[in-house]
């Protein structure tokens, strides 16, 4: 009798484990999508890199010259999944971003220097004008009453093994590094996208 509970509960035990293992399937591409800009938000950009197809030198401060300022602006950024599609091993997952347009922010940036430099407002020695023009460009972002820009975005993934990952290459790659890079190509339907 002790050999058959016994074997009653390894039956038990085992079948218990496949059906948890049969239950329990792979991330899909919204769930990929979800965890990946989860990342980016708490600047885990090794795990990020992970979950794209190509590694992104935009995303690595080891591998920029952007300031920990920038990444803290592009962390600074609200989405929410909108729908996906799958269709023969690619996926679409369609993203609603909302962030700084850094372009425009940029551009306004510039337009304030040189006016402060044709004013005579800004100091004649160069490390100091740098400090000031830093200064400005920190306030400029940090500002909380900044416009922000909402843009939805098709991100495109595609199947490697059992896994799916963000394609960062192509137009749709490119739609995503912009909006993952506060709009740093321009918004669309702006006059400075390129």
């Amino acid at each position: 009798m002790k050999k058959f509970i016994l074997l009653a509960s390894a039956a038990v035990a085992i079948a218990a484990f496949m059906f948890t293992a049969a239950c329990a399937k792979a991330d899909g591409p919204g769930d990929v999508v979800e965890k990946a800009l989860a990342m980016y938000k708490a600047k885990d950009y090794a795990g990020f890199n992970g979950m794209l197809t190509h590694t992104v030198n935009d995303f690595n401060p080891e591998t920029t010259e952007k300031s920990e300022t920038v990444f803290d602006m592009f962390s600074n950024f609200e989405y929410e999944i909108l729908g996906e599609n799958i269709n023969e091993g690619i996926a679409e997952v369609t993203v609603s971003v909302t962030s700084v347009a850094i372009r425009d922010l940029v551009s306004e940036y510039v337009t304030v220097m040189m006016n402060l430099q044709l004013s005579g407002e800004l100091p004649e020695d160069q490390d100091e004008m740098d400090i000031a023009g830093n200064s400005l460009f920190d306030r400029m972002i940090t500002d909380p009453d900044l416009e922000r820009h909402t843009e939805t975005v098709v991100i495109q993934l595609e199947k490697y093994g059992d896994e799916w990952k963000i394609i960062t290459t192509g137009s749709h790659g490119r739609d995503f590094v912009n909006a993952m890079t506060c709009f740093q190509y321009g918004a669309s339907g702006s006059d400075n996208r390129q």
